[in-house]
């Protein structure tokens, strides 16, 4: 629309949202181009022009914080039961995360994105269940933690524990 400019909001973050309810949604990057899409603004009144616009809204990341961290969504409210169902699908996710175009609005290249932790939630309600962790020690090690437990573990057992996953550190 003619006279109508962008507008743009900074906001600081450490957490990424990232909804993997969609059935599209089957990778980490399937869950940040969701997060990463326009969406419609209904209703949206132009100030300027006193009159109804198309209007969208997006979100995109200026730099990165040193440390950042992607919950997966897996927690949903089920409006036909009136209870909170969690999401049991597999999520694939890279040890490293070269940062998409269609995310990143900084004028330099990102850094690259290192996998240090996966925090896992083992159940299938969302008022019960078990937390375990898979922490990097180095580049080529990696340990699995279960309360009181640590032992180390491979890079194939923390590829396959995707429908489980429930924060990528």
């Amino acid at each position: 629309t003619p006279g109508v400019k962008p507008s743009v909001t900074k906001q600081p973050f450490r957490i990424l949202p990232l909804d993997i309810y969609p059935s599209a949604v089957n990778t980490l990057l399937d869950a940040l181009e969701v997060f990463a899409a326009p969406e419609p603004i209904e209703g949206y009144t132009c100030p300027k022009l006193h009159q109804p616009v198309t209007a969208s809204k997006r979100t995109k990341v200026e730099r990165f914080p040193p440390f950042v961290a992607f919950h997966l969504c897996r927690f949903r409210f089920d409006p036909y039961t009136a209870t909170l169902t969690k999401i049991r699908k597999n999520i694939s996710f890279p040890l490293t995360l070269k940062v998409p175009k269609f995310l990143y609005a900084g004028i330099d290249s990102p850094d690259d994105l290192v996998l240090y932790a996966v925090l896992n939630h083992h159940g299938t309600s969302t008022d019960k269940g078990h937390y375990t962790c898979f922490v990097r020690l180095s580049m080529m090690e990696w340990v699995y933690c279960d309360d009181s437990s640590v032992r180390p573990t491979t890079v194939e057992e923390i590829r396959d524990i995707g429908k489980d996953a429930y924060m990528l550190f």
